[in-house]
């Protein structure tokens, strides 16, 4: 029997609010640590670090083994996540996922359209190759924001909210993974394709025996596969967790696992890389070097994201007509759309990809993104907190 004290503890964890507020707090660590010194905190982010068997090019430092490795916890809770939707959940029937679908895309292309727009305008060559930066939304902020007023949400708003960030995340990493590959030598790819065979064995095993020991054993193994070829390693965690979808007779096992894996995921693996990844030096001029990112990115998150969501929201409803599945208040609607211009985690994967983490571009993206992210959640809130006092 679970005593008062667990079950106060198993509570805790549980909720969206005191998670976010415990990565908030994660948040606020890094800029004051990279602030009051810089020194130590790019010591320690980029200390060396070597793992036999694993390439340089994807872990070769602390800050690549949070990024590169343990980030394959969250890309697994979001695999999971989405092979229970499509079980049990929205994703199951395309009806019903239609908005949501439809507003991602628009969400995604909005915020790389206001992006590149911007950088074709007045940025350089470099910077017009940032429009992936803008486009993902946080599952767990975003989530957590929306807990923060859930007594107004209207019936229905979070689940619509959580499907639209799932199918977001589901076309973002297919976004990654195209744009993140990197050329592999002959015995790489000869390693990864190994790896993946064994990778594919593993989940074969774990979908019959509904083993959550065989389903790690496969993602390590799609992981380092994926280090070998190229691919962003993490990204391995999306493909065995959405997996688990595939076995529909029963599906217990894969939701009790998926509890420990968000409560992982949530509780060390995110406030880490918030950590490492948000170590912004206000009183650096660093950010201030390339603003042309600055303005792209924030400017992007806050309208072009938001704008794009409403617009393929409205497209689906014009399909649906009067049987909108949802039915929700076009207010709510559109504090949902800002609320999904929240999140940092998988935009970062992008700007550090593409731009590098020590540059002064990913500087201004971390600037950027985290001001979007403060600036969203207290519109998007307070658009859907209006709710009664305007019924």
């Amino acid at each position: 029997m679970m005593t008062p004290q667990r079950r106060r503890i198993t509570t805790l964890i549980e909720h969206e609010m005191a998670g976010t507020w415990f990565l908030g707090l994660a948040a606020i660590m890094a800029m004051v640590w990279a602030t009051m010194a810089p020194t130590s905190y790019q010591l320690a982010g980029n200390a060396s670090l070597t793992i036999p068997s694993i390439p340089s090019s994807s872990i070769n430092s602390i800050h690549t083994l949070i990024t590169n490795g343990f980030m394959v916890v969250f890309f697994l809770a979001i695999g999971l996540e989405m092979g229970r939707e499509r079980r049990a959940g929205a994703l199951q029937r395309l009806g019903q996922a239609l908005a949501p679908l439809l507003g991602a895309i628009g969400g995604m292309i909005g915020a790389a359209l206001f992006y590149e727009i911007i950088c074709l305008a007045f940025g350089s060559a470099q910077s017009r190759h940032g429009w992936g930066i803008p486009m993902a939304t946080d599952i767990a902020f975003t989530l957590g924001a929306l807990s923060v007023v859930k007594r107004r949400a209207a019936p229905g708003l979070r689940t619509f909210l959580l499907t639209l960030a799932i199918c977001d995340d589901i076309a973002t990493v297919l976004v990654l993974a195209v744009v993140s590959h990197h050329a592999s030598s002959p015995h790489d790819i000869l390693y990864g394709a190994f790896a993946i065979a064994v990778s594919g064995a593993l989940t074969a095993v774990a979908l019959r025996r509904r083993s959550p020991l065989a389903l790690c054993a496969a993602t390590v193994a799609l992981w380092w596969a994926f280090a070998h070829l190229g691919v962003e390693p993490p990204l391995a965690g999306v493909a065995t967790g959405a997996a688990m979808a595939m076995y529909r007779p029963s599906y217990q096992a894969a939701e009790r696992f998926e509890h420990y894996v968000v409560a992982l995921s949530t509780w060390a693996v995110l406030p880490l890389f918030t950590l490492c990844a948000l170590g912004i030096d206000l009183g650096s001029s660093m950010w201030r070097a390339t603003p042309v990112i600055l303005v792209a990115v924030l400017i992007a998150r806050l309208f072009g994201k938001p704008l794009g969501v409403l617009g393929g929201v409205g497209i689906a409803q014009r399909f649906d007509g009067p049987n909108d599945r949802w039915n929700l208040p076009t207010l709510q609607v559109t504090g949902a759309a800002i609320l999904c211009a929240i999140g940092f985690t998988v935009p970062l994967i992008f700007a550090a990809n593409i731009f590098g983490a020590s540059s002064s571009s990913y500087a201004a993206c971390q600037f950027a993104l985290a001001a979007a992210s403060m600036l969203a959640m207290v519109i998007g809130a307070s658009l859907i907190a209006r709710r009664r006092a305007t019924q």
